[in-house]
């Protein structure tokens, strides 16, 4: 808001002007009387102009000034403080108001305050009246506001400033009737606003027959037009004013000059001045002889007026180089007094009506050009008017010769454009190109991933720049600075002729984000794997930018020349302190993990040298390697323990731990690892696998079957043919209820380890349980049972195929059947030492023989593997001699990979210093699949 200033004048040396006086004490009333009714009356006149202050015209917004004139002006204060109250006391005061004429002697002297009074006293039979003319003026600071016409055209002012003069005249004659009773009359009350150069006269506005020769002067025009005229010699029977007198002087010299109708003599407040009415004329001197005391003008009399603000025209800075502001208006305010044109007491503060009429005008013309030395033709123009001062209308808003300016608009929007782009992009090259592009230990995302650096840069600046220029064509800077200043992000703008800067931070609040807990292949090579899906770890993501932003706006580069950008800083923190559980095993072992993943973990780039400014262009197209430079600080830790339970025996002698610091935590090569007690009961389990296992069980089968022909063989007595191998069929009977329950109906291991496998329903006939293990012996054994009885037994001839007694030649005819129950019970224990570690150990090579391994193979497939990637293919090993014969033939059947390379890669597996079998390792793309090998 302007700044109002409580003086009401604008000259610190007024002048009082004083009309010419007649004291005539024409049968006068008693003066006692008459000074007693002016004391109790005379703060009428005050509530009067708090009436006319209701007036619509006085109490609403004038054009470009942003509030009303009372606002600028309090005129009821104004008329109280200089003109009724001092009055008043002076009256109060019977040894000086003796009488009219020391009122009189009063009000032209001694009158306090800036007020211009002329007055003079006049009595009529009892009535005694005072003839009074105030001058009420405020000078005023304010600034202009023009939108929102400005702003739809694209314009933004700075907070330049002007001044405008406020007034009232206020000619009213005051006193007391014949009946000692106070009246007024309000015969002129003029509110009027100018802004505008104008010479005043010092002195009141003479008769015009005292004019009595020719009075020639020079009007100076913005220091450089001279423009002459002479004001003729009062002759006899002329009565017009002089204002219209000096007008016609000086109206043919104007036009020769070309300024035809931009200045005009008016009455100032009583006074004669010449007022300019084009914003085009911002100084004005009249000069010459003595002859102009005639008219109250000094020898010269100069004034100026400046009103030259920079403008933004969307995002090109432009200063004015020429032209300003001119406002001039006039309301003119009267009161219905009914019949008699006089107010009484009760009339002043009976709210009388109002009517108002006005004239008045706004005129602003700015010669402008671009702030920056940039090469320009032409010479644009802002053109602001309005015809209705006094009506609460706004004002109109044009825009000459803009077209070079749009076009400088349009290059400083596409360099912002690309500009901002830039930043994006390089925040991708970033996630691609550095330590961001690694994985995170332990974790299943990069940590570009997490941090999201491009997605924060296009949110926080790119977006918010497209958004705005989406729905505003013309932004200003501030405009642009305060579209980014969202979101926790601070920006300040700074500039000068041929730059702007933008200090911006980019910096998002630690957003979580949620990350799956991997094991990878390290881990799961020791022999830990999880049993169901992993646990997610919430980490905190911080991205911390802090960049200067440096606009050429000279516009003589390419868009990606002329935005560059200066980095402060670059940071990407990544801190948790998680908690996590999850079930595993570890080798045949079921395991609960529990532990905390801790991470406070900072990456920082430095781009090219401390305070160098980079290029958007530079940005896209330079190495990473000369761009940049990154410390690595703080660090990642995990200790997740493991505790897992078997046949009553508790083991914790393991752990799953990382521990990085620094350049560690970003290199994407450090993960998770298995920590065993070596020795201990958890590395143990770790050498025995649920899928070895199951092979096992397996072979079993095959050993029991081995069992039942050699051991079997012998003939059933009474039976003609059959031998207890045919009826006891111990190898189906295990491979129906114990074997056939290893794999579920997803061709899948019903079990992972060794407590699954003891809670495994075999069904009522079977089951493997009570599992225990013995750390001494490093042995894990089961019990085994099995009962099946046939229910249909199996025929033969009756035959006494053994001695009887002494019978000779006895024969028999008939049949036998034979209704067998097949019953196992055992207990099957497991070596968990690793394979080489026994005394009888032996070491293989890839010539070693399968027949040496005692491995034989059936006609068809021997084994089928299914791959993390979802991939299945089956071996056939016929024909195959030795182990390098086998791995061939893995090879050759499994998948290739991109690269060309197989899926499946296998080798031979050294423990304890030998070679004690195949080692077989997936690498295909984890897709969910289960890696399984099943004969």
């Amino acid at each position: 808001m302007a700044r109002r200033r409580r003086s009401y004048g604008t000259r610190k040396k007024r002048r009082q002007i004083v009309e010419q006086l007649e004291s005539r004490q024409l049968l006068a009333g008693d003066w006692n009387d008459q000074r007693a009714e002016l004391i109790n009356e005379i703060d009428k006149l005050s509530t009067f102009a708090d009436h006319v202050e209701s007036a619509s015209s006085l109490s609403q917004p004038l054009a470009v000034f942003g509030n009303s004139f009372n606002d600028r002006l309090d005129f009821s204060t104004a008329l109280s403080s200089e003109f009724v109250t001092p009055l008043k006391t002076f009256l109060q005061d019977a040894g000086r108001a003796t009488d009219a004429q020391s009122v009189v002697d009063y009000l032209k002297n001694e009158l306090p305050g800036d007020v211009v009074v002329s007055v003079s006293t006049s009595a009529f039979g009892d009535e005694r009246v005072f003839d009074t003319t105030l001058y009420l003026t405020s000078t005023v600071d304010y600034e202009p506001q023009l939108d929102p016409a400005a702003a739809t055209a694209g314009l933004t002012f700075d907070s330049t400033q002007s001044a405008a003069e406020f007034g009232v005249t206020l000619d009213l004659r005051f006193g007391s009737d014949t009946a000692d009773d106070f009246f007024a009359m309000i015969r002129r009350m003029d509110f009027s606003v100018v802004d505008a150069a104008e010479v005043r006269a010092t002195d009141a506005t003479p008769d015009f027959s005292s004019i009595d020769r020719d009075i020639p002067f020079t009007l100076l025009v913005n220091e450089s037009t001279s423009i002459s005229a002479t004001l003729p010699a009062n002759t006899a029977g002329n009565v017009t004013p002089l204002v219209n007198r000096l007008n016609t002087a000086i109206r043919q010299p104007l036009i020769d000059a070309g300024f035809a109708g931009a200045i005009e003599a008016v009455d100032s407040g009583g006074r004669l001045a010449f007022r300019s009415f084009s914003p085009s004329v911002q100084k004005l001197e009249l000069s010459g002889t003595g002859e102009l005391a005639l008219l109250g003008f000094a020898t010269q009399t100069t004034s100026a007026k400046s009103f030259a603000p920079d403008v933004e025209y969307g995002l090109v800075s432009l200063e004015s180089v020429g032209g300003g502001i001119s406002i001039g208006g006039e309301l003119d305010v009267r009161a219905n007094s009914g019949t008699d044109d006089r107010f009484s007491s009760a009339e002043l503060i009976g709210n009388p009506e109002l009517s108002v009429s006005s004239h008045g005008f706004v005129r602003m013309a700015l010669d402008v050009r671009p702030s920056t030395d940039t090469l320009f033709g032409g010479m644009p123009v802002i053109n602001a008017t309005s015809g209705t001062l006094f009506r609460g209308q706004g004002v109109s808003v044009s825009l000459q010769s803009f077209e070079p300016v749009q076009v400088l608009h349009d290059q400083a929007t596409e360099t912002l454009r690309q500009g901002f782009a830039a930043i994006t992009q390089f925040g991708s090259r970033l996630e691609t190109e550095t330590l961001l592009a690694n994985e995170m230990p332990a974790l299943d995302a990069t940590f570009a991933e997490s941090a999201g650096v491009e997605t924060v840069l296009r949110e926080k600046l790119q977006s918010k720049l497209e958004t705005l220029l989406q729905t505003n064509s013309h932004p200003t800077w501030d405009e642009v600075a305060d579209a980014l200043q969202t979101d926790g992000m601070t920006v300040t703008r700074t500039s000068s002729r041929d730059q702007l800067l933008l200090n911006v931070n980019v910096k998002s609040d630690p957003a979580v984000k949620s990350h799956r807990l991997v094991l990878r292949d390290d881990v799961m090579s020791a022999g830990l794997t999880a049993t169901n899906e992993l646990p997610l770890v919430d980490l905190n993501s911080m991205t911390d930018w802090q960049l200067q932003i440096d606009i050429d706006r000279r516009r003589t580069a390419s868009p990606l020349d002329a935005f560059s950008v200066t980095f402060d800083q670059i940071m990407n923190r990544f801190t948790t302190n998680d908690s996590v559980n999850f079930e595993a095993n570890v080798g045949f072992l079921g395991v609960s993990v529990d532990g905390t993943v801790n991470v406070d973990a900072t990456l920082q780039h430095r781009i090219a040298q401390a305070g160098e400014a980079v290029s958007a262009g530079r940005l896209l197209s330079d190495s990473m390697a000369s761009l940049i430079s990154t410390e690595t600080l703080g660090d990642f830790d995990a200790s997740l323990g493991l505790t897992g339970t078997i046949g009553g025996v508790t083991l914790t002698d393991g752990s799953v731990v990382i521990d990085l610091a620094g350049g560690e935590v970003f290199d994407g090569q450090s993960q998770l690892q298995l920590a065993l007690i070596p020795a201990g009961g958890l590395a143990d389990f770790a050498n025995l696998s649920a899928e070895e296992m199951a092979s096992g069980i397996q072979q079993l089968a095959g050993w029991l079957g081995d069992f039942a022909e050699e051991k079997l063989g012998g003939r059933i007595p009474l039976a003609e043919s059959l031998h207890y191998a045919d009826i006891v069929k111990l190898q189906s009977v295990f491979e129906e209820l114990v074997v056939s329950k290893l794999v579920g109906g997803d061709d899948r291991l019903a079990f992972s380890n060794a407590q699954e496998l003891d809670a495994l329903d075999f069904g009522p006939s079977a089951g493997i349980s009570n599992p225990a293990y013995d750390a001494a012996t490093k042995t894990l054994t089961f019990d085994v049972e099995f009962n099946k009885a046939v229910s249909i037994g199996k025929g033969d001839d009756l035959e006494f195929n053994f001695g009887v007694g002494d019978f000779v030649g006895f024969t028999t005819q008939g049949e036998v059947t034979l209704t067998p129950t097949v019953n196992g019970r055992f207990r099957l224990g497991i070596d968990m030492r690793p394979l080489g570690a026994g005394d009888a150990a032996t070491t293989i090579s890839g010539t070693t023989t399968l027949a040496a391994l005692g491995i034989e193979t059936a006609p068809g497939s021997d084994v089928r593997i299914s791959l993390r990637d979802g991939s299945v293919f089956e071996v056939d090993f016929d024909g195959a001699v030795d182990l390098d014969d086998v791995i061939t033939r893995l090879e050759n059947a499994s998948p290739t990979l991109a690269n060309g390379s197989a899926a499946l890669d296998v080798s031979l597996r050294d423990e304890n210093s030998i070679t004690v079998g195949l080692q077989l390792t997936d690498r295909s793309e984890d897709t969910g699949s289960e890696f399984t090998v099943r004969a």
